[in-house]
Formats: C-alpha cells, sequence, structure tokens
C-alpha cells in the first residue's frame, strides 16, 4: 500500500465523452488508471461530475494500491468544459467532491495537456477534434494560444457534433428540395430509428438527445466517406477546411510560420486521412504545416503538467523522458 509521503502524481483527462484518471510516481510509470463517462461540466451537473470522477479515481486508486482518502503529491485536471475562472471553480468543487485531494492541484482547458502530451517541448500546434474541438498553439517562448473550443451551437469546427450537425442540414436541405434521400440521409434516419426526415425534431429534440448522442451522429458520415461517398467525403474535407482555418489563426497569434501538426481525438482515430486533409486546410489558408506525429496522448499530458507542478524546472529533455515512461506504461489510450 503507497503511503502519503509516496510522490505519487495524478493527471486527469475530461472530454466530452469519457473521463479517464492515471496515477503515477515521479519518474512516470504509470501505476493504476480508471475511466468513466463524461465529467465535463457542459455536458452533466457538479453532482454527476462528482460521481463520475469517483468512480474512475476509486479503479485508479485501487490499482495503485493508494488510499482514496489520501491526497497524491500533485495532479492535473484538463477539463474541455473549462472556459473561464467561475469553470476552474466549479472544476475544483467537483473533484472536493468526489473526494479527490492533492498537495498540489492545477485544473485548465483539455487543450493544455493534450498538447503537453502531444509535443512535450518546443513550439507547435495541437488539433483536438472528438466530439468538440480546440486548436492550441505553443509559442517560442512557451505561451499557449487557443483557438475555439467555443462548444455546440457556436464552434466545435471539424468536430463529431459539427460534422453531425452538417450532415443533417445537407438531409434536411434535401427534403425541402423534395429530393430523395441519399445513401448517407437513410443511414442517419436508421442512426436515429426513424422513417422519415420531419420525425426529426422529436429524434433529436423532444427525446433529449444529449451531447455525445448527437456526436455519434457523425459515424454514419465516417463510414460512409471510407466507401468513398461523395457526399460524406465533402463533408469530412468541409469539416477539415473549418479546422484548418483555426490553425492558421493559431499560427498568427503564435507568431509560427511552419509549425509542426501534432492531432489527437477520435475524429482522427476513426476517419483515415482526416488530419491529412487539416494539413492541406491549413496550408491553403496560408501556413506552411507539417503534420507531425504526437508523442503521447491527453492522460500522459495530465501527468507531465502533474509532474511539471510537483517539480517546476524541469528541462525539455527530463520532459520528454517522463512522458515515454508513462506511454510505455499506460493501458487507457494515452
Amino acid at each position: 500500500m503507497l503511503t502519503m509521503d509516496t510522490p505519487l502524481l495524478s493527471g486527469i483527462d475530461v472530454g466530452g465523452t469519457s473521463t479517464r484518471i492515471a496515477l503515477a510516481d515521479s519518474s512516470g510509470r504509470v501505476l493504476g488508471e480508471g475511466k468513466a463517462p463524461g465529467a465535463g461540466l457542459t455536458e452533466v451537473s457538479i453532482e454527476e461530475s462528482a460521481s463520475h470522477l469517483a468512480a474512475a479515481w476509486r479503479d485508479a486508486c485501487a490499482q495503485a494500491g493508494h488510499t482514496p482518502s489520501a491526497p497524491v503529491g500533485a495532479l492535473f485536471a484538463g477539463f474541455g468544459s473549462l472556459a473561464a475562472a467561475r469553470d476552474a471553480a466549479d472544476v475544483r468543487r467537483a473533484l472536493k467532491r468526489a473526494g479527490i485531494r492533492a498537495r498540489r492541484l492545477a485544473v485548465g482547458h483539455d487543450s493544455e495537456n493534450a498538447q503537453a502530451g502531444a509535443r512535450p517541448a518546443g513550439p507547435g500546434i495541437h488539433v483536438i477534434a472528438g466530439t468538440g474541438s480546440v486548436v492550441v498553439a505553443r509559442d517560442e517562448r512557451g505561451r499557449l494560444h487557443r483557438v475555439g473550443g467555443w462548444g455546440p451551437g457556436i464552434g466545435d469546427e471539424g468536430a463529431a457534433w459539427w460534422i453531425a450537425c452538417a450532415a443533417l442540414r445537407a438531409l434536411t436541405a434535401r427534403a425541402d428540395a423534395g429530393r430523395k434521400p441519399v445513401a448517407l440521409d437513410l443511414d442517419l434516419l436508421r442512426a436515429l430509428r426513424i422513417r422519415e426526415p420531419r420525425e426529426l425534431l422529436a429524434a433529436v429534440f423532444t427525446a433529449g438527445l444529449d451531447r455525445a448522442g448527437f456526436a455519434a451522429l457523425a459515424r454514419p458520415v465516417l463510414t460512409r466517406a471510407a466507401t468513398g461517398d461523395r457526399i460524406a467525403r465533402g463533408l469530412l474535407a468541409a469539416g477539415a477546411d473549418a479546422l484548418g482555418a483555426q490553425v492558421a489563426q493559431a499560427a498568427r497569434l503564435a507568431r509560427l510560420s511552419a509549425p509542426a501538426i501534432t492531432v489527437s481525438g477520435g475524429m482522427f482515430d476513426h476517419a483515415p486521412g482526416y488530419a491529412r486533409l487539416l494539413t492541406a486546410a491549413a496550408r491553403h489558408a496560408g501556413v506552411d504545416a507539417r503534420l507531425a506525429p504526437a508523442m503521447a496522448g491527453p492522460l500522459a499530458g495530465a501527468l507531465l503538467l502533474a509532474h511539471r507542478l510537483a517539480s517546476p524546472g524541469t528541462n525539455a529533455s527530463e520532459n520528454i523522458t517522463f512522458v515515454r515512461r508513462v506511454a510505455d506504461t499506460l493501458h487507457i489510450h494515452p
């Protein structure tokens, strides 16, 4: 059993549909992991968020042999729903209600830990496109510049929510024009378990389809695009164009003329070629971007930020070594 004197680190990554927690020692060796439904405060209440956090925390602690009520040395929690000081206070309340304690605690936007995991050192741009989307650039001085991340209905460009919305708009436009449904339209209707477009309102709004459920409607688009469907591929190209414009804006803010781009999120995991479309769109928008492999994912990045919190002044080489150790010992997608 680990004691309170053990320099344990914790990273928490909360996206639109999932909550992931990892515990590691000071070298980056992962000792425990936990996963639960999304705890983002734009999707669930503080009480529900705390419940999901507590479930993942208990699993991670059980694996690590850590008493759940005991504080860890340092913890970073990245939330996609965090946009203002009030949001940070709500995140801290949710963590407290979940019984998660740390001697040193920092909360931030999940783009921060995603960038840290993908590129532990040096300038560059990271793009997240899962349920939602955000672009974050790190400049030559290490400062972060975020573009997007405004959430459904306002932003989420190129993410699953945006793709699903674009697909449904195209479906309703064809219905309004009196045209027969195309193959993708029929796939979307089947996914919603309805027979005709006029049933959309009830299926989406009356039934209370949540953000994750709505974003899941991107799956038929990805499936059709993989078969070469022209309409589905056009929707993905439009999504990549929207994200590419944000990459260009982030590059201007960070004063990066030829940035390396790393990516993470379900859209890139499940849509082969989406990252290449994004890079091409960024170039079209005037940025000489190049796609680079991510060293690790957002959860590894959250652990790195906890490590920096516990050991201020770590250099680039130490950060890279730490992230590699995390990636090698993490079982949940890093």
